[in-house]
Formats: structure tokens, sequence, C-alpha cells
């Protein structure tokens, strides 16, 4: 699957409270999203798996490639982001799991040349109970303007895991 060139106001590829979704082999080529997820937006979803995709020049407020919204569960394994653009927050990836008690786990996944304005050039979480980084490696200008990585979590509950040379910013919230 290739979703290419387009332009929405939110995610151009839209999932709302689904059970699972399962993204395989796919493209997701200079998008372009007003609001959030300048390829793909997702908002009340149980499970998201993203498995050898690649996410290329991708723009958004924020999330510039995925912005993913209280959902219990991601896994992105084995793909590229690259070249995304968030004008706020989440080059790459913006993740808010408020009141829900959500897993994400990267793994196996290479960030090159992303940025964020304001923080979070690769990766903004907000509120996720576990969050694991596994064999990612992160190239390029990937750290700039922001943190690379920006969390905000409600327990410190994270593992990092074959990860080297990041900056990270971690803020509990009460």
């Amino acid at each position: 699957t290739m979703v290419f060139k387009n332009i929405a106001y939110h995610g151009n590829t839209k999932f709302l409270l689904c059970m699972l979704i399962l993204i395989f082999n796919s493209s997701f080529l200079q998008n372009k999203a007003i609001k959030l997820g300048g390829a793909l937006e997702v908002d009340r979803c149980l499970k998201i798996i993203i498995f050898k995709t690649i996410f290329l020049s991708n723009h958004a407020e924020d999330g510039g490639c995925i912005s993913v919204h209280f959902s219990k569960y991601l896994l992105i394994q084995s793909v590229l982001l690259k070249a995304c653009l968030a004008m706020d927050s989440g080059g790459s990836l913006f993740a808010n799991n408020a009141n829900v008690k959500a897993i994400i786990a990267i793994v196996n996944c290479v960030f090159n040349s992303n940025t964020a304005k304001i923080s979070g050039a690769a990766i903004f979480i907000k509120m996720a109970d576990h969050f694991i980084l596994y064999g990612i490696q992160f190239n390029a200008r990937s750290n700039q303007p922001s943190t690379l990585i920006k969390l905000k979590v409600r327990y410190l509950n994270f593992k990092f895991v074959d990860v080297k040379n990041i900056a990270v910013d971690i803020r509990q919230l009460d």
C-alpha cells in the first residue's frame, strides 16, 4: 500500500475506535496534515502494529508521520522514519495517551533527519505507562533543533536497549 502526496486537516489515513490496526509493508510519502499525523492519525484504538513500513517527508503540526491518541498498545517495528517535520512536537511520532494505561514499543527502527520546531525531533510521548526502545538508530539531524525524545510520563517505567547517543528530556507528571 502507498499513500502519496495527500493533504488533510487531520491525518491522511485516519483510524478511529478500532480493535486492531495492522500496517505492513507500506509506504507513506510526502503527506501533509494541517493538525495531527501527517501520514497517519489513530484515535482510541486498542492495538496498533506498524511493521516493515516507510514514512518519508511527511509533515504536520504534531506528529509529522504518526499521531496516536488514547490507544492502549502501539508497536512500531522495522520501520524507516525519514525527513519528517512537526511544526510543534513529535517530528516522527506524537503520542498522547492521557488516562489510558498505554504500552509503546519501538523496535529496530531508523529515525533519520526528522525535525520538530518545539520538542521531540524524533519522538514525543505524553502519558505512557511502559515505553520501550530496542535497537533504534538515530541518524543525521534527528536531534535538531529540539530534544530528540521528549517523554512526559506518569511513572518512570521505560527501557532503552541498544540505543546510543540520544538526548532525552523526561518529565514525570503528577
